[in-house]
């Protein structure tokens, strides 16, 4: 099992896997903070005192549609060439795991056939691409972007996903409208030296679209990005005329008993807590 204080074996693994990515960020996936149903972080291929390879689990329990689930986001599954034929031996505990929600949002092409043929489903193929700048503004909207000032609206579970995150490069914004407000955590990545900002959580689909082009633009000019994407889902497939679509070389996966895919979102995974 991997635990925070084996950080530095498994680092040399992480950092040929991704030189991109600084020490510090990395460091993430071995230091969880917020309480889990396990208290480790993964586990380990030795070969005596030698980490040869490497899979994280980012477990969190999550309340979601009413119901609380165990959840674990498969992260980071690499395994030096030589040691190749082992690499099932770091994945066979987490199937293990009954009545969990596991996911991997960013599977390989190699990973996405193994857990595919495991009975892993789809769970994203595409994302909506809104440009700023180009979207009508709305008048009767509020945006607050202090999480402070956006904790005392927010509900007993969404203040636990603020609280969770704050330690990470999140934009938390809370939209207001005469209707319903909308929760949104934000996170800047960038893509082939593109600045871009992904929605990895959205509360009410449809209080963003009546106001997106107030939300886009005002990411826009915060974080001086290029597009905002959502996965389609957390859309509620709302078929959008405003977005372009993007394909996902592979499609995000996931397996469990768990709610409707559309509730699933991106939250306490490997693309919040690595900004990828």
């Amino acid at each position: 099992m991997a635990y925070p204080d084996d950080f530095d074996r498994i680092y040399p693994l992480l950092a040929a896997h991704d030189s991109g990515i600084p020490r510090k960020v990395w460091r993430r996936l071995l230091e969880r903070p917020w309480p889990a149903p396990f208290d480790h972080n993964g586990y380990l291929l030795m070969d005596r005192s030698r980490c040869v390879g490497f899979i994280g689990a980012i477990f969190s329990r999550r309340r979601i549609g009413g119901q609380d689930y165990n959840c674990c986001n498969i992260s980071s599954w690499m395994v030096k060439q030589e040691y190749r034929s082992h690499s099932l031996s770091l994945l066979f505990p987490l199937l293990q795991l009954k009545d969990w929600v596991i996911s991997n949002l960013t599977p390989s092409r190699e990973v996405y056939h193994i857990l595919t043929n495991l009975g892993f489903r789809r769970l994203e193929t595409k994302l909506k691409l809104f440009l700023p700048f180009i979207q009508k503004r709305s008048p009767d909207c509020e945006i607050l972007a202090e999480p402070a000032d956006i904790s005392p609206h927010l509900s007993g579970d969404q203040q636990e996903i603020l609280s969770d995150h704050l330690p990470f490069d999140c934009l938390h914004l809370l939209v207001r409208s005469p209707q319903a407000s909308c929760y949104l955590v934000v996170t800047k990545v960038v893509k082939k030296g593109v600045p871009l900002a992904r929605i990895d959580y959205l509360s009410q689909p449809e209080i963003f679209l009546e106001h997106l082009g107030t939300v886009v633009n005002f990411i826009g000019i915060r974080w001086r990005v290029l597009a905002v994407m959502v996965d389609e889902r957390l859309l509620a497939n709302s078929a959008d005329q405003r977005a372009f679509s993007y394909r996902l070389k592979q499609p995000r996966l996931y397996k469990g008993p768990g709610p409707d895919r559309h509730l699933l979102d991106n939250l306490y995974s490997e693309l919040v807590m690595l900004g990828i």
